[in-house]
C-alpha cells in the first residue's frame, strides 16, 4: 500500500484515537482501525478475542507496550492499555498491536 493511501484510508475508515499517556503537550491524536473481540452469531463461536488497533506507523512513532489510548469521540471515549509493541505489517505502512481494556 502507498503510503498516501493509507492515510485517506484511515481518514475514511478509522476512529478518532488520542495518545493518554504520552508525555507531548498537547497529545498525539488521529485515526486508527478499531476491531473488537467478535462471536459468530450463527454458530456463537469466538471468532477473536483481542481489542487490536491498526495504524500508519509513521503517524505514531514511540508508541509502545504498556501506553494507553483513549479512543472514540466526544462523551463516547474508552481508555485501553496496549499490551504488546507495535508489529509492522509486510510492506511497514501499517502496524497493530493488541489491547486491553482498562
Amino acid at each position: 500500500m502507498f503510503a498516501a493511501d493509507a492515510t485517506t484510508f484511515l481518514a475514511d475508515m478509522g476512529e478518532r484515537v488520542t495518545w493518554v499517556s504520552s508525555t507531548l503537550i498537547p497529545a498525539p491524536a488521529g485515526s486508527m482501525l478499531f476491531d473488537l473481540p467478535s462471536t459468530d452469531l450463527a454458530s456463537g463461536e469466538i471468532m477473536s478475542v483481542d481489542y487490536e488497533v491498526t495504524f500508519e506507523t509513521v503517524a505514531w512513532p514511540g508508541l509502545r507496550r504498556a501506553d494507553q489510548l483513549s479512543i472514540g469521540g466526544t462523551g463516547g471515549e474508552r481508555i485501553y492499555k496496549l499490551r504488546t509493541d507495535p508489529q509492522r505489517d509486510a510492506d511497514g505502512v501499517f502496524s497493530h498491536v493488541k489491547l486491553s481494556k482498562v
